[in-house]
């Protein structure tokens, strides 16, 4: 595979062709990447962040880098819905379900004043927030922006039972009579509405089978400043949280003690998913349960600081399950470690939830193994 990092020369000339003076940017952002991202197009489209809105989702934090320039944000679903709510669509009541998208409408229109703006999405199948978001008659175009791995496997192995689920039939009716909420949802980077225009991302291989113009931006990773350099980094995944039970979890980071006890780091780093930030009491468990298995001193990395950007200052190892961050921090030459192999076979969900992407991520990273009989001794291999 190519590298993750292109230079485009052309860049203005293909990006801002269309850019109306008056219109207006919406970025839909729900992790590191998807900030980087957005950041970089901003910055070599000359958008003005004045004319921009940030959603955020999943409680990711934007970075000082962004919040400098605005404060442009709404924050989904706690900005818009009632505390426990995360659908528009609420139970599946229209009257509730449309009084939320006026909820929402009014408080974009009191950034934008009701001119019509640009709407850059990282997925569209997760929640009906991107298919209202679309539909809205102000919005007059869309483009699909990079995520992660997902933008770089082909569309008929990301159909997976979360997405595709639905009986068809069914899902064709909900859609029909519900198009504001259900508009995008039938793909996980979906093309369906005559507003798709294109997509922007950083390497000349993501998007494969798309059409419409492809916009490419210059590496967008960048080393920052840090208050901790450490010889490791270890990302808690979201996988980890939904699927696999608090015990098995225990046994996982022993195992990963160990290895890491073994090869010498003194400095750890760890990072959770955002999605553990949506329950302190379970977010607190995990802290007891890493500094049992890791030692006191280790660290966590603040949740608005951005492990590409992190992980590439410290020049340190990174293990995950199939993170998309080990996928662009191998670029730099970055040992990417995968402990997939020692907790696979746990939940079928969890490895179905991982499944999609496995291949590619297994040629950039260094795959963690149980021996044969399952016992905490294990080798590596590197599979290239």
């Amino acid at each position: 595979m190519k590298s993750s990092c292109h230079t485009n020369k052309n860049f203005k000339t293909n990006s801002t062709k269309k850019l109306q003076k008056d219109m207006k940017h919406l970025f839909v952002v729900h992790s590191g990447i998807t900030c980087i991202v957005a950041k970089q197009f901003i910055k070599e489209s000359n958008i003005s962040f004045d004319d921009c809105l940030f959603i955020t989702r999943r409680n990711i934090k934007l970075p000082e880098s962004i919040i400098n320039y605005t404060k442009n944000i709404i924050n989904y679903p706690q900005d818009i819905l009632k505390k426990g709510d995360n659908r528009i669509f609420v139970n599946n009541n229209p009257i509730s379900g449309l009084k939320n998208i006026k909820l929402l409408e009014d408080k974009i229109n009191l950034f934008f004043c009701g001119h019509r703006f640009s709407l850059y999405l990282p997925e569209t199948a997760s929640c009906d927030l991107m298919s209202v978001l679309v539909t809205m008659k102000t919005c007059s175009e869309y483009y699909l922006f990079e995520e992660g791995l997902g933008q770089y496997i082909k569309r008929e192995n990301l159909k997976t039972k979360r997405i595709m689920g639905m009986n068809p039939f069914f899902f064709k009716i909900l859609r029909f009579l519900f198009p504001r909420f259900y508009k995008l949802r039938d793909e996980h980077y979906s093309i369906s509405s005559h507003k798709y225009v294109g997509h922007i991302a950083i390497s000349e291989d993501a998007f494969p089978e798309y059409q419409g113009k492809k916009i490419l931006i210059n590496c967008p990773f960048e080393k920052i400043s840090i208050k901790f350099k450490a010889d490791v980094i270890l990302s808690i995944d979201a996988g980890i949280l939904h699927y696999i039970d608090y015990k098995n979890t225990k046994i996982l980071y022993n195992k990963l003690a160990k290895i890491f006890n073994e090869k010498g780091y003194k400095k750890i780093a760890y990072k959770f998913h955002p999605n553990y930030y949506e329950n302190m009491n379970v977010i607190n468990k995990y802290r007891i349960l890493l500094k049992d298995a890791f030692g006191q001193n280790i660290e966590e990395i603040e949740p608005n600081i951005f492990l590409e950007n992190y992980i590439i200052t410290c020049n340190a190892d990174f293990y995950s399950d199939r993170s998309s961050v080990g996928f662009y921090v191998s670029k730099y030459g970055i040992k990417n470690y995968s402990y997939y192999n020692l907790i696979k076979g746990i939940s079928m969900d969890y490895d179905e939830l991982l499944k999609p992407g496995m291949e590619l991520f297994k040629k950039c990273s260094i795959m963690l193994e149980n021996t044969s009989n399952h016992k905490n001794n294990m080798h590596e291999y590197c599979d290239n």
